[in-house]
């Protein structure tokens, strides 16, 4: 039998505030519920530090032909967006299974937070994520390539949504490299 999994469980949702005009992640676990508002400056810089580790962290890269890479990379997007899609539809299908009871929703403490810097660093086999506010860490997370590519994708298309026109150094992020060609 195996042990529980003592870490806290925490879900994520981001959207964007046009109030504010910040794209807002909100950080929910049993107790608490934060929200974690980014700027556009630091959203962009969040967007491409991913793409940079998550491009000189692969391993396949340096196999491929230079004028190829860009491919590889989005190929890999792609398939780590499909994956998070197919549990997705897995996760909806359990939740509507009415034969389950309805567990009450325990009341959470809500608080809001500026982002002012985000580190990243490589721990195999994953990456460890921490964002800072002014008063400390917010958020410190542990995600597998898979996860980071779709923790990336949030924020990329809140940040498309939202109409910020954002410069992606990485061309394979671009969105009008959306056509794939496999011969």
């Amino acid at each position: 039998m195996s042990t529980p999994d003592p870490r806290p469980r925490s879900s994520l949702a981001c959207g964007y505030s046009p109030q504010e005009d910040r794209l807002v992640l909100t950080v929910t676990d049993n107790e608490t519920s934060r929200s974690i508002h980014f700027t556009r400056r630091l959203t962009s810089k969040l967007i491409n530090a991913l793409a940079h580790i998550l491009e000189r962290s692969n391993e396949v890269v340096g196999k491929v032909p230079a004028g190829l890479r860009d491919d590889v990379f989005l190929l890999e997007h792609i398939q780590a967006l499909g994956r998070r899609s197919a549990a997705r539809d897995q996760q909806a299908a359990a939740r509507t299974d009415s034969s389950r009871p309805v567990a009450a929703t325990p009341a959470r403490t809500r608080t809001a937070h500026l982002a002012v810097k985000m580190t990243i660093a490589p721990t195999p086999p994953g990456f460890h994520l921490v964002l800072f506010g002014r008063s400390g860490p917010l958020l410190q997370a542990r995600m597998n390539r898979a996860e980071l590519h779709r923790f990336l994708e949030l924020f990329r298309g809140h940040a498309e949504a939202a109409g910020w026109n954002l410069v992606m150094e990485s061309t394979w992020l671009q969105s009008e490299q959306s056509d794939v060609v496999i011969n």
